[in-house]
């Protein structure tokens, strides 16, 4: 129970500046209660306000509860962030050259002459197996402004480098990429060398499908004919 004092303040002016003081008026107030004391509920609030402050009481709780459950709910998905920050960082880390870098990078632009030398330097170094040289040279001269045969060709060696060391995922996703330059004169290995792969893969009919590709684009070669023979030998020829 709290007792109320007034507050009074002397009011003769000669007396100005003397403290303040309290007068006791003998009043206790108590927190309101669900039913009357026994003793005559000496100071007790208005007993309707119980369910107020019941409610009051309940809402208490609820925001407490829903504050403690925020707080959870935001500490586990700041956890789930940082988790998602460190994952994000080791990816970053792990890409190499991709045929999308683009898309978040910067690409410099080399002339003709300077992707004509990045192109002869690449096949160099392809040549003497030194791969991961061969696709930082003809990675440039995709950059440059050779003609876009050249190109074509060039993407057709990057995959051709990713298949000697072993990555042939990322191959088959330079090889596709040949295609886009139709006058390629790589276009035909590129169709064959991605069947094979697939083929390597395990995956057969991705390998009869680039088979017949390169059979329907470039008929009576060489290339069409050993890509029959490769047809007949995964027993997928059509009727």
């Amino acid at each position: 129970m709290f007792p109320i004092s007034v507050i009074s303040q002397e009011l003769d002016t000669a007396k100005a500046g003397k403290p303040e003081f309290l007068y006791d008026l003998g009043i206790k107030i108590e927190p309101t209660r669900e039913s009357v004391p026994p003793e005559g509920g000496i100071g007790v609030a208005n007993s309707g306000l119980s369910t107020i402050q019941a409610q009051l009481d309940s809402l208490y709780m609820a925001i407490n509860k829903n504050k403690t459950l925020t707080a959870f709910k935001i500490e586990k998905l700041s956890k789930e962030n940082d988790s998602l920050a460190n994952e994000i960082s080791k990816l970053k880390q792990k890409i190499f050259l991709s045929p999308y870098s683009s898309i978040s990078s910067d690409i410099k632009i080399y002339s003709k002459q300077e992707g004509l030398n990045f192109y002869k330097k690449g096949h160099d170094a392809f040549v003497h197996n030194k791969y991961e040289v061969a696709i930082d040279y003809f990675t440039r001269a995709v950059s440059s402004k050779i003609p876009s045969a050249s190109i074509g060709d060039a993407y057709y060696w990057i995959g051709y480098c990713h298949i000697q060391m072993n990555d042939k995922y990322l191959a088959l996703e330079y090889l596709k990429k040949v295609a886009e330059y139709p006058i390629a004169e790589k276009f035909g290995d590129a169709l064959f060398l991605s069947a094979v792969t697939y083929q390597n893969l395990d995956n057969i009919e991705n390998a009869n499908i680039f088979y017949k590709r390169l059979i329907d684009r470039f008929p009576g070669t060489k290339l069409a004919r050993l890509a029959s023979l490769k047809i007949k030998s995964l027993k997928l020829v059509e009727d």
